[in-house]
């Protein structure tokens, strides 16, 4: 029961050498990857059709934050017109001569 996490590790590395289940050194012919065999590459369309969809995206997303911000604008811009012409009326109607 004296067994450390050290003493464990290697017993696991030397069971796996013995089966053969880990080889210790690369084989010199799988070192090179032939790169058309890879799924990495896409189609330029498709790269092309993915950046313009992203692009159309963020414009989409301006045009919504613009309209917001311009409705909140218009809002503002209404309810202190109407504060005004109150205070104005408010003047008007309570001044004495």
């Amino acid at each position: 029961m004296d067994e450390t996490r050290v003493s464990r590790y290697q017993e696991y590395r030397q069971s796996f050498i013995k089966e053969g289940a880990i080889p210790l050194e690369t084989p010199e012919d799988e070192t090179s990857l032939d790169i058309s065999a890879t799924t990495s590459t896409l189609p330029i369309e498709q790269v092309i059709n993915a950046a313009q969809e992203e692009k159309f995206k963020i414009s989409e997303s301006n045009k919504v934050r613009r309209k917001h911000i311009i409705i909140l604008v218009v809002e503002i811009t209404v309810a202190v017109l109407v504060v005004a012409g109150l205070i104005v009326l408010g003047i008007f109607a309570w001044r004495t001569k």
